[in-house]
């Protein structure tokens, strides 16, 4: 079992995943093919037949961004700054929204 299960519960981890993904499907319903099992987050290949590199590229920044706001509601904003300092020089260039 990852490290992440024992301190946050796996139905807690499953409700931010869950909260994650509903936010993200707005924008992106391909993102809908996504599904939780045990410790796996997948993705139905079928369903992202046809999708651009840049379409699949908005969309699991669109899954990131959605993860950020989660933690950053949980931790009243402790982390996010932190989050974005590394995140801002990854090659995909977060931006605070």
């Amino acid at each position: 079992m990852a490290p992440f299960f024992i301190t946050l519960g796996e139905v807690t981890l499953s409700a931010i995943v869950d909260r994650v993904l509903l936010n993200a499907r707005r924008a992106f319903p391909w993102i809908g093919s996504f599904s939780v099992r045990s410790d796996e987050l997948v993705l139905d290949a079928m369903s992202i037949q046809g999708l651009t590199d840049s379409e699949l590229e908005a969309g699991i920044r669109r899954v990131l961004e959605e993860l950020i706001k989660v933690i950053d509601s949980l931790t009243g904003g402790a982390l996010t700054p932190q989050l974005f300092d590394v995140l801002s020089q990854s090659p995909l260039a977060f931006t605070k929204q």
